[in-house]
């Protein structure tokens, strides 16, 4: 945040973080990521290179979600959570299927949720 206005770059690495922490701590019970709402994804693609649940703790999602962290819940069968909902099951959905997250309508449509 030192570097001024609020943070840093726009775009987060989430994965690339993800995937360093299992390489140093593959004994790991579990993985929890503390993400920010408002910035996309940088390394995206990098989803399918994780294959254990993630506990996403999502912030500043008070008008809507990043879809790209439905997304990743759901492709690493693990789960979402905001100040005021937490989401399970995300893997069990099927293209076509939607789900209500505080107060917003998702759909999922070839593999990606949609606003």
């Amino acid at each position: 945040m030192i570097k001024g206005d609020g943070g840093g770059e726009r775009f987060e690495n989430d994965l690339e973080a993800v995937i360093d922490g299992i390489g140093a701590f593959p004994n790991s019970k579990g993985i929890v990521l503390v993400a920010d709402n408002y910035e996309k994804m940088r390394d995206y693609r990098l989803m399918k290179q994780v294959h254990q649940p993630i506990k996403i703790i999502l912030c500043g999602a008070e008008y809507r979600i990043n879809t790209q962290y439905l997304d990743l819940a759901r492709a690493t069968k693990g789960s979402l959570h905001t100040k005021d909902s937490d989401v399970f099951d995300l893997h069990r959905l099927a293209d076509g299927e939607s789900i209500i997250v505080e107060g917003n309508k998702y759909i999922l449509r070839n593999g990606k949720f949609k606003f």
